[in-house]
C-alpha cells in the first residue's frame, strides 16, 4: 500500500475544529488534489502525515496568532446610515440586525471593501447614530485544531507547474467562523417577527399554476 512522501498527490478530508466558548463547531472540506511539494501546508502537519497511508490521520493546532487572518481592531469599523446599500440585487430592503453578517460589498466609502465583495462583515449595532461593523475573518482570534485525514493517494505523475492552493485559506473561506452567535443580540434573533417569510400567502398559492 503506498505511502505519504514528499511529491505525493492526495485526497484529504480536512477538519477544522474551533469553539466559541459555549459550543464546539467543527468545519469539513474534502480537498482533491492536495500536493505535498506544491501546496501550502502547515509544516507540522506535513510531518505528521509524512509516512502514512490511506486513513492515516494527524491533527494540529493552531493559535489565534498564527491564523492568516489574525483579529485586528482596525477592522471594527463606522460608517454614516447613507453608506450602507440597503437594497439587494432585485430592489428588495435589507433590514440591519446586530449580529448578523452582510457582504463587505453593501459598505461604500470603507478601505478594503469593494462593491463585488462577498466577504462577510458584522453588523454590531449603532453607535452615535453611525453604523458599527466588524470586517474581521469569522474565525479571527479564535484558537484552531485542524485535523487532516487521508482519503487516497493518486499515482505518482510528473508535474512541472500547476495551481498552488493554501489549503487552511481555502478551508476557513465561505462560512467557519459564523455560526457563532452574538451575545448582545441573541434574545433579539428568537423574536417571532424574525422568522416571518417577506410574502406569507400559502404555497400553494404559488405552486397552483404550473411553471
Amino acid at each position: 500500500m503506498p505511502q505519504i512522501d514528499h511529491y505525493s498527490r492526495t485526497i484529504i478530508e480536512f477538519s477544522l475544529i474551533w469553539n466559541d466558548g459555549e459550543v464546539e463547531h467543527q468545519d469539513s472540506f474534502w480537498a482533491d488534489p492536495v500536493s505535498f511539494w506544491r501546496d501550502v501546508l502547515d509544516p507540522e502537519l506535513v510531518r505528521g502525515l509524512i509516512g502514512q497511508k490511506v486513513g492515516g490521520q494527524f491533527a494540529v493546532d493552531i493559535a489565534a496568532g498564527s491564523f492568516p487572518r489574525p483579529y485586528s481592531p482596525k477592522k471594527r469599523v463606522q460608517i454614516r446610515p447613507e453608506q450602507f446599500r440597503g437594497t439587494d440585487a432585485y430592489g428588495n430592503t435589507i433590514s440591519l440586525m446586530p449580529g448578523r453578517y452582510y457582504p463587505q460589498g453593501l459598505l461604500s466609502g470603507v478601505d478594503g471593501a469593494f462593491r463585488v465583495s462577498t466577504a462577510p462583515c458584522r453588523y454590531l449595532g449603532r453607535e452615535d447614530e453611525k453604523l458599527v461593523f466588524d470586517l474581521n475573518h469569522p474565525l479571527a482570534g479564535r484558537d484552531l485544531r485542524l485535523q487532516a485525514e487521508i482519503k487516497a493517494i493518486h499515482p505518482q505523475l510528473k508535474e512541472r507547474g500547476g495551481r498552488c492552493e493554501d489549503w487552511l485559506e481555502r478551508i476557513s473561506a465561505d462560512g467557519p467562523g459564523m455560526q457563532t452567535s452574538y451575545r448582545e443580540a441573541r434574545q433579539s434573533w428568537l423574536a417571532s417577527e424574525n422568522f416571518r417569510r417577506p410574502d406569507e400567502r400559502p404555497d400553494s398559492d404559488f405552486y397552483r399554476q404550473p411553471r
